[in-house]
């Protein structure tokens, strides 16, 4: 009996290891160098992160040898290659606010139908706090899922 569940349970397993595998990130040795910043064009969203632990979000202009300019708050910042931890090319992303904000209409809208549903079976109203409910999770989990920014890792210090 138990290797008539056992076999079918390891196949299953092995079926959604080997993508999760093939999908883990290169590592950094792959094309993270100095180099790659010569294909990035100028004007591109980019974020630095310097080893002192600072942040410099900006437009690309240029790197060249061992500087990295940047045009950041209105002014062109040179870093040294020594001085950066990481860049990273932005992705345009929603910010918390706008993601809390969809997701408190999606819990509304789904709730009504199950509220209505609900209130028809039941004496009680609980239409509303279970709408209530709905929007604080859906507004919960949509600040929790916006706002990552960070996009490909295009340079990391070794």
């Amino acid at each position: 009996m138990k290797n008539t569940i056992l076999a079918p349970l390891l196949i299953f397993m092995l079926l959604f290891m080997v993508p999760v595998a093939l999908a883990q990130p290169a590592t950094t040795a792959d094309t993270k160098d100095w180099q790659g910043l010569d294909q990035l064009k100028s004007g591109k969203r980019i974020l630095v992160e310097t080893k002192l632990g600072g942040v410099i979000e900006g437009k690309f202009v240029s790197a060249s040898g061992s500087k990295l300019t940047v045009f950041a708050e209105g002014a062109i910042h040179t870093l040294e290659r020594s001085d950066i931890q990481r860049i990273y090319r932005l992705k345009k992303r929603w910010s918390r606010k706008t993601t809390a904000f969809i997701g408190a209409a999606v819990g509304l809208f789904v709730s009504i139908p199950i509220a209505t549903k609900i209130d028809s079976d039941n004496a009680e109203s609980v239409a509303f706090p279970a709408a209530v409910y709905a929007i604080a999770g859906g507004a919960g989990l949509g600040y929790l899922l916006g706002g990552n920014r960070t996009g490909k890792l295009l340079f990391e210090a070794k």
